[in-house]
């Protein structure tokens, strides 16, 4: 039995379309515990700059060959005294938890546990970049957590020093 061009075609798309997909690898091995060197936030309304986190800000990023463990701090937290501070020290704190996934440069976390329950289940994307033994993470644009004082969407860019 023959096979027609068309035939020949279509068995050499079904079999390259069904193959199956592989991501690119990362930019620089990520696997291993980070320290928080840089936390800036820029409102893309107005382009500001701020460290929402101030300049030394506090935290740590392990990253497994399966899940992402984040938790970032401000620089002058310190022990709650009353109800009304354990409630505030939410919104000087950032944790969560989840798989990831690495494609080229792009770093997805599905979100599993964290701080804020409505980013529960949802995927953080990151643009990654690497130098030496520094990790920069961004944000793609979204709604601020840190910016609530003005309207709009803003980014976020941490940088992360390995420690050895």
């Amino acid at each position: 039995m023959r096979i027609s061009p068309v035939q020949a075609v279509g068995w050499v798309l079904a079999i390259v379309l069904s193959a199956p997909v592989q991501a690119e690898p990362a930019p620089c091995d990520v696997i291993g515990f980070w320290k928080l060197t840089y936390f800036g936030s820029e409102n893309m309304n107005t382009n500001v700059w701020e460290q929402p986190f101030g300049k030394n800000p506090k935290g740590y990023l392990t990253i497994t060959p399966e899940r992402i463990i984040a938790i970032i701090t401000t620089e002058l937290r310190k022990a709650p005294l009353t109800d009304a501070d354990r409630a505030s020290g939410f919104d000087t704190m950032l944790a969560y938890s989840g798989p990831y996934w690495i494609d080229r440069n792009r770093l997805t976390v599905r979100i599993l546990v964290v701080w804020d329950e409505t980013w529960t289940a949802t995927d953080q994307v990151h643009a990654m970049g690497c130098e030496g033994d520094t990790l920069a993470l961004s944000t793609v644009p979204g709604p601020s957590i840190y910016q609530q004082r003005e309207a709009g969407m803003s980014r976020f860019l941490l940088e992360f020093e390995r420690v050895e």
